[in-house]
Order: C-alpha cells, then structure tokens, then sequence
C-alpha cells in the first residue's frame, strides 16, 4: 500500500526498554509453545487485548507484577491450558538470567515475523512490533546489551539492587504520569468534551520537576512572529532571569514600550532583595550593581543620555577596578563609543585602551572589549568615506561579534530586523536617488513606532527627515513647525562632548531647520539671515564628527547663503572650507590604512595573546 503525502513517516528511533522484552516473551510463548492452538479462545482475546494496549503505549507501560495480575484475572484462567500457560510465564524469566540466554532468545524471535511481504504473508501489528525490537536489539553494542539485561532482571524483580538507604526530598514527591494525557485524548476521540477538559487540567497540574521554567523562557520562540516568553515573578527564580527579560522588551520587534521594561528592572529590584534577605542566597556584591547597568542601557535607548550617564556612575564608582566584572566592562564600553559617535574617536579609543579595563577581561569579555574597539574605528571610516581602509583593513580584522552594515554604510541589503530604522534607512537610500518621496509610508509608521515604544531618540531622527521629505512636496510651513517643536529637545547636551544629546541629531536636524526657514521665507533675505546661525552649529558639528561628505553640504549652502546676502568676504571663507573639505575626502579615501589606526588594532591583538596566555 503506498503511503499517502499526509501521512507523516513513522518514526526511525526506537529505544529497547525492558517491558518490550517481556510483551516479546509474552508473544513467543503463545504464538510458538502453544501454537497447537489448545489455548481457549477467551483467555488468547485477553492475551491479544494486553498485548495491544502495551505495543501501542496509550498508557503508561505496566509493570511485571501489573501484568502478571492482568493475566490473573483473565477469563478461563482456572483451566488446565491457561494454567500452565501462567506457569510457564512465570517460569520463563529464569531461563534469562545470563547474558548469553538473553542474546539467544533474541536471536529465536525472527521466528515471529516473516520478511516476505506479498498477500500470502502479510504482516500483523505483532510481528512488526518483533521485528522493530529485533532490529533495535541487533543495533546495540556488547555493552549496551549488557546493560539493557540489567535493567530487564531488575524490572522483573529478580535482580535487587537498592541505591538510596534513605529517601530524598525528590524521591517522596509525586511525579508526573501520563494518565491524564492519554484520557485527554481519548475523550477527544469520543466528543467527550468535560472528560478531556477535566483530564487535561488534571495533566498539567502535576508536579513534573524540581525547578522553575526560566531556563525554557530564554530560548526563542518556534514560530517565526511569536514574541519571546518573559519571566514571572515566583519563588526560587533568580533576579537575573527577570533582567534576561529586558533584553528582550529592547527588541523593537517585540513592539512593547520601554515602559515594560523599567517594569521589569522594578521586579528585578524587589526580587534581588527577597533573595537575599527571605530566600538566604549567595550575596555576590557584583551582582547588585546589575540593575543600573541594565538602566543605563534603557535610558540611553530611550535617549535620555543625562539619566543614562548618572547610572554608569554609580557602576563606575563602587565596582573594583582593574577586575572582571562585566558591569564595569558594559558602562565603559557603552560610554567609551557614545563619545565615538559625538566625534570623540581618540578619546573612545583611550578609554577602551586603558589597561585598568582590559587588565582583568575574560577571554569572552575581550572578544566583547575587542569587537567594541572594532565598531569604533568602522564608525569613523565610514563617516569619513574610507571604504577602501575598511575593505582592505578593517573588514579581516573582524573578531566575533554582532555587526550589522547598515548602521555604517548606505547601500547594504541585509536588513537591521527593525520597525524603525529599517524604514530610516530606506529613506536615506531613497534620498541618494532623490525619490525620498516615496517611502512617506514607511516613514509615518516608523514615527509611530518610535513614539509609541518611547524610542525618543529614534522619534527625533524620524521627524526631522519627515521635515525633510515633507520640503519636496511644499510643506515648509508644517516642516518648520515640526522641527521647531522638537529642536529643545535636540539641542540641548551639544557642547564639547556633553552626553545629554546627540550632535549627529543636531547636525542633521539644524541642517534641515536652515533649509525650512529659507524655503518657508521664500528665500527672502530675512529668511537668509535666521539660517545662518543654524548652518553654523550644523558645520561645526559636523566638522567635529569628520562626517566630510555631509559637511560639504553644509558649506555649499552656507557659501550660496553669503552670496545672497553680499557678503562676499565669509562667502569666500565658506568656498574655501568646501574645497579644503573636498580634497580631505577625496585623500581618505585613498588611504588603505593609516598608521595610528594599525598600530591601536596591534595593541588589541597584543592584549588578546596576553589574556590567552594567563
């Protein structure tokens, strides 16, 4: 018979157990001591009803004492035949006590079952089932046959070996069984519905094991758009589980606001103190420092850097230095390339690069030490234009590590896995083309997203390219309006380094600001002068971040903005810088690699064969 496409295959493993022997020896001796057919009808049904319920396991396998009750109890049972069918039964796991009687009565069930296989010889359920445990038994090593004797003499009883002189906590709880289950199914079989409702509760509320499911919950999820599974607060649970958790609200994809996840940094306070002061756990002063290293991150996702800032102090201040905690190693980490992305490179890299805070890494906290000096120097290639450096240089030198094009580099496919800046990005790409106007839709939905899951940073980029595409279709009032109402909030923490903002935000958004007041103005000279004062904070920042192509932009602009205002001396300076800037970008990205940059990555290959070799 073929087998239909529905049909899933029937599983390939098997695993001998030791009742399978017994339903063997239950089948050799009816189908080959008493094939003379003496056995009355009656008492042969009850052999075929057991024997079937075991080979197809809808309940939990019976013991040997269970099933010599079972045939007890089977009709006929008082006459000579069954009888002496029972007394051989019981007779018959003497006869393999030894290794070598139990291979041989293995190797006498290929009487069960036939390998011919046309209409004069078909196979019973039996004498599949024969041959699945002869083949399983063939498939076993000396050792695993040895062991697998065991097993079977202690389960028939006749083989005591007692492991526990006393019980433990484990051994005096009841378990789960399968009962429940397989009555679930069976009152689904039948339309029972009360029945399988009643016995699936039944089911689930036993006792299956020791712990908690917390080590389940950090796996993903099977299904591709299922959200993760989060943690709840119960008795045993580790405070780490709960901050495990925040990790995972941070995923955009998971489209939760960040407000759930400073519920859960609460939880994770509350739980920390009960453990230490109700549960009796292990103080670990590291471990107390964990809350406000995980705040300092959500803060600065939030984009809130001033809140983010004052809890990398505390972990700053009362971690050891010099040591392996990975507190201490996140917060210098997360601040060292914050001061990268406001332009600060050297001073990132020093950071990174002091021995207090490679001295005591781990060979996992250097790779994560490694790849973070690593984004940093790809950071500043890639506002430079130095795609030859990072293509010839930077691209081998990657260690293990997350690293994701999109964030340094316009053009790349593979996707960030964002609802927000994946649209961002489409925009950008749009805007080299200038079909910008396309992607409005995309656009609208990652503001909304950003809003929604309190992504403030991301809202503000958002909103000033909304402005921005919003200026192609003739929308300068409602695009100055829009980047008005957010420039508070954006310029603020721009001086020298101060972590309160972004200056790549605010060059981009004062950049856009300028270009809205002229057009909202119609370029009238009163309109030209208000923008002046934003291009100057865009130029600077920009030549502070050494982003040269956009800062070539901004003095082409400022240069025609002189122009129509006569005046004609700081339009000379403005051209001046733009050709200074030109030639600059047009000598880095010739450079295959320059010095300085080499010998900071020799300095991290150095750091790393130390570490090795401790």
């Amino acid at each position: 018979m073929q087998q239909r496409p529905n049909d899933a295959p029937p599983p390939t493993n098997h695993i001998l157990r030791p009742h399978h022997v017994q339903i063997l020896r239950i089948l050799m001796l009816t189908f080959k001591i008493y094939e003379d057919g003496s056995l009355p009808q009656p008492f042969l049904l009850h052999i075929y009803r057991v024997v079937l319920s075991e080979i197809s396991e809808v309940t939990q396998p019976r013991t040997y004492k269970e099933l010599h009750a079972e045939f007890l109890r089977a009709p006929m049972i008082d006459m000579p035949t069954p009888k002496k069918w029972l007394a051989d039964y019981d007779k018959g796991i003497r006869a393999l006590r030894t290794s070598e009687q139990f291979t041989a009565f293995f190797q006498n069930t290929t009487w069960l079952f036939s390998d011919k296989d046309d209409d004069e010889n078909r196979r019973s359920i039996f004498g599949y089932f024969c041959r699945r445990c002869f083949v399983s038994f063939a498939k076993l090593s000396i050792s695993a046959a040895i062991r697998l004797h065991q097993e079977y003499l202690m389960w028939t009883g006749i083989l005591r070996i007692e492991y526990q002189i006393f019980k433990t906590k484990a051994d005096k709880k009841q378990f789960a069984i399968p009962d429940g289950y397989s009555l679930w199914e069976k009152g689904q079989a039948v339309g029972d519905e009360q029945m399988a409702t009643e016995n699936l509760h039944r089911f689930f509320e036993q006792h299956f094991h020791e712990g908690n499911d917390s080590l389940l919950h950090r796996l993903p999820p099977l299904e591709h758009d299922r959200k993760a599974f989060l943690n709840d607060v119960q008795p045993g649970l580790h405070p780490f589980e709960i901050l495990y958790d925040v990790k995972k609200l941070l995923k955009i994809a998971n489209q939760q606001p960040l407000t759930a996840s400073f519920e859960k940094i609460m939880q994770a306070i509350g739980l920390y103190d009960h453990w230490i002061d109700v549960q009796g756990g292990a103080f670990v002063e590291a471990e107390q420092w964990a809350q406000h290293t995980v705040q300092s991150v959500v803060w600065g996702t939030a984009g809130c850097h001033l809140l983010s800032e004052v809890e990398e102090n505390v972990v700053t201040a009362f971690t050891e230095v010099g040591g392996d905690d990975n507190n201490r190693l996140v917060v210098t980490l997360n601040r060292a390339y914050h001061r990268a992305r406001e332009g600060m490179y050297e001073d990132a890299l020093a950071i990174m690069l002091e021995p207090d805070v490679w001295r005591g890494l781990t060979l996992n906290d250097y790779n994560a030490w490694a790849n973070e000096v690593w984004h940093v120097l790809v950071l500043r290639a890639s506002r430079r234009g130095q795609t030859r450096q990072f293509a010839e240089f930077l691209r081998q030198k990657k260690p293990g590590g997350e690293y994701m094009p999109r964030e340094y580099w316009l053009g790349a496919r593979e996707t960030m896995a964002s609802l927000v800046r994946d649209p961002l990005y489409e925009v950008m790409q749009m805007r080299e083309v200038d079909q910008a106007h396309m992607c409005v839709d995309q656009l609208l939905t990652a503001v909304w997203h950003a809003e929604f899951q309190c992504r403030y940073g991301l809202y503000r980029s958002a909103v000033v390219m909304l402005a921005d595409v919003a200026l192609e279709f003739g929308m300068t009032r409602w695009s100055r309006r829009i980047v008005d109402e957010i420039m508070p909030q954006v310029r603020r923490g721009g001086a020298c380094g101060h972590r309160g903002g972004n200056r790549e935000q605010r060059a981009l958004a004062c950049f856009a600001l300028a270009r809205c007041v002229i057009a909202a103005g119609d370029s009238s000279p009163e309109a030209l002068r208000e923008s002046l004062p934003h291009l100057l904070v865009a130029e600077e920042d920009y030549k502070q971040l050494e982003i040269l192509r956009s800062l070539q932009d901004v003095q082409y602009l400022l240069s025609v903005v002189y122009h129509n205002l006569d005046m004609l001396t700081e339009r000379d300076a403005a051209a001046v810088r733009h050709l200074k800037t030109s030639e600059e970008r047009m000598s880095a990205a010739a450079v295959v690699v320059e010095d300085w940059v080499a010998d900071v990555w020799e300095v991290v290959a150095e750091v790393g064969a130390a570490l090795a070799a401790r």
